[in-house]
């Protein structure tokens, strides 16, 4: 089951009545300039899965009528790997089926590439051949380098990049290798924190694929950091703390590496080589709109998971790690009176968070109904959903929609501010700053008061969090003006 490449004619293959056909991630990517190229699985006019190839390649470098690609080694790849899906296709048209069986070839198919090429270079060569092979092409490396440096000089306007050697090429897939491998044996407990660090590294050699660069451990310098910059904010359309988090990410691969006898350039410890943050948009639920919220459970209860929890976070100030677990109530004997307290360590600071039910009656309410278990519904999901819930909340009200003003930077550097509408601001973190921001905002509770319910002692922490509400401080000038003039008096 071989598809016959020509430039004529399309490439595509039928199996077991499904057609499999070369196509361009454009949807699913969201890019503007590259794509990654998938095999679409059709039958009976339904998709029924998209296979990665793995090759990445320009709009201009994949003919939409042929289906092909117009580098012929690629396009070679691109056939054989067609050819491959047609004989998981054939067996089943299961969707997940098709999946998990293609995995399994795209592996197979890596192997039998690395031993074809370990073949062609090896074959009958001893070790000592192979060493006095690599010293020899090192050598000849070296002298086409100084060729191009020589040509860059005679020709004004020639650009060449650095040749890296073929150790500093070794160097950076060994320690990335052991580094994934370390991390993911750490993170065993927290797959979705590893599929974070497998994201960052496909995306990392995705970028040095759209710009045609070679990855090593010396390489990473403000021209590295322009080029991730670019193709994470302007090709991928991702935000600037996105772009950040995979910086953040980089030092600490670049980090250990170091520690563990690597060598590493100097590049990315320059103050420039940031990890930028965002500025946050302060989103959040009032009072008056958490109430609003609550009531629209009775009306929509197949929604009474997602409004639970932004309630339940929004009243205790819960970060989603704490708050989506089982929770005991403790109570304390103070002065005689019985106070019940939600109490337990931060997961993610180590604190102690201590949260007074008497803060309100729906947290134990809220908890009741779910057997004090708050892992309900997952994060990602939520996320998703609580949008559209606040939206059709507002309209069952009849209340006009807040916006609020999101500014933005783009890639270089320039901030743009857009108004949007609350609903697509919101997320698990809203709940936590409409908790700090409602209280700071309020007479009830002093700074040091919130910081000890959240577990926390650092004021940054909290200031991240507050919303300023101008009109609660005109309301407390007030009274304090009322208050001077009757003492005066």
């Amino acid at each position: 089951m071989k598809p016959i490449i020509s430039n004529s004619a399309v490439l595509t293959l039928i199996a077991n009545g499904a057609s499999i056909t070369p196509d361009l991630a454009r949807i699913y990517t969201q890019k503007r300039s590259g794509h990654h190229v998938t095999l679409r699985v059709t039958h009976a006019r339904r998709v029924l899965a998209y296979l990665p190839t793995g090759l990445y390649v320009m709009p201009d470098e994949f003919n939409p009528k042929t289906k092909q690609l117009a580098d012929a080694f690629l396009n070679e790849t691109l056939a054989a790997m067609l050819s491959r899906a047609g004989k998981v296709v054939a067996s089943t048209l299961d969707p997940a089926k098709i999946k998990a069986g293609w995995e399994r070839q795209r592996v197979t198919l890596q192997g039998e590439s690395t031993v074809e090429t370990m073949d062609s270079i090896a074959e009958h060569r001893s070790y000592v051949e192979l060493q006095n092979m690599a010293a020899r092409l090192e050598k000849e490396l070296a002298l086409v380098h100084e060729a191009m440096k020589q040509m860059e000089a005679d020709n004004t306007g020639l650009a060449i990049g650095p040749v890296t050697s073929i150790s500093e090429r070794k160097d950076f897939d060994q320690a990335l290798a052991a580094f994934m491998a370390e991390t993911e044996d750490k993170l065993t407990l927290k797959p979705r924190d590893f599929q974070m660090w497998q994201t960052w590294k496909a995306r990392l050699k995705e970028c040095a694929q759209h710009h045609h660069l070679t990855l090593t451990l010396l390489g990473f310098n403000m021209k590295f950091y322009a080029k991730y910059k670019a193709y994470l904010m302007d090709v991928r359309g991702n935000k600037l703390s996105t772009f950040g988090a995979h910086v953040k990410r980089l030092k600490s691969f670049l980090k250990w590496a170091e520690q563990n006898g690597y060598t590493v350039g100097t590049g990315h410890k320059s103050k420039a080589f940031a990890i930028v943050e965002e500025a946050k948009t302060i989103a959040y639920l009032c009072d008056k709109e958490l109430d609003m919220l609550w009531a629209y459970k009775q009306v929509k209860p197949e929604h009474a998971k997602q409004i639970d929890l932004c309630l339940f976070q929004s009243l205790t100030g819960l970060r989603i790690s704490d708050a989506a677990k089982k929770h005991h109530i403790t109570t304390l004997v103070i002065d005689g009176v019985a106070v019940e307290y939600l109490v337990g360590k931060c997961k993610k600071t180590g604190g102690m968070y201590k949260v007074p039910l008497s803060l309100d009656n729906r947290i134990k309410q809220i908890l009741v109904g779910h057997n004090h278990n708050m892992a309900i519904i997952t994060e990602a999901y939520y996320n998703r959903t609580i949008k559209e819930i606040v939206a059709e909340m507002y309209d069952h009200h009849g209340v006009s929609m807040p916006t609020v003003v999101v500014v933005r930077e783009d890639a270089k550097g320039v901030a743009v501010s857009t108004e949007t509408p609350i609903n697509l601001e919101l997320s698990t973190h809203s709940n936590r700053r409409s908790f700090v921001s409602r209280h700071i905002n309020s007479d009830e509770f002093k700074h040091t008061d919130v910081l000890e319910m959240l577990g926390s002692t650092d004021m940054k922490e909290l200031q991240k969090y507050i919303q300023v509400d101008s009109g609660a401080l005109n309301a407390k000038a007030v009274a304090n003006a009322k208050t001077r003039a009757s003492k005066r008096q």
